[in-house]
């Protein structure tokens, strides 16, 4: 498809990270620094972001997700979220998109495929994935 940038890759982040899916965060797992197992990994920006600091280089918590669950980051692509919320990094929401296109690429369930969309329709996939999960049972909406 694209190629990838250099960065310490799955093998690295799962060695030294762990999404904490009850949580909805980043998690050390295991001790670095001042930091023991299972503390939150970086912080959130000001808009609240996430961001950390691994090897001297900044990562967003997004980047580092993405990166364990689906491989890496092309060239040319940045990591966004179909949740309105800044913070909310789970795989599920998360896609790359293009600044250059305005094109976005959703994994497909086995995560070896992408489903296109323009940037402007994240507000449908959003619907589209909560009918699913109520679908699945996973969400009441008649509360």
């Amino acid at each position: 498809m694209i190629k990838s940038v250099k960065s310490p890759g799955k093998a690295i982040w799962t060695q030294w990270f762990r999404y904490n899916a009850r949580k909805g965060e980043l998690e050390y797992s295991r001790q670095r620094g001042n930091y023991k197992e299972g503390d939150k990994a970086g912080c959130n920006t000001a808009l609240g972001y996430g961001k950390l600091h691994f090897q001297g280089k900044k990562y967003t918590t997004r980047r580092v997700i993405w990166e364990m669950f689906y491989g890496p980051v092309p060239d040319g692509y940045d990591t966004g979220s179909v949740s309105p919320y800044h913070s909310d990094d789970n795989p599920e929401k998360l896609f790359l998109w293009s600044k250059k296109d305005q094109i976005g690429h959703i994994p497909t369930p086995d995560g070896k495929s992408y489903r296109k969309f323009y940037i402007g329709e994240y507000r449908e996939i959003i619907k589209e994935r909560t009918k699913m999960r109520t679908i699945l049972g996973l969400i009441n909406n008649n509360q």
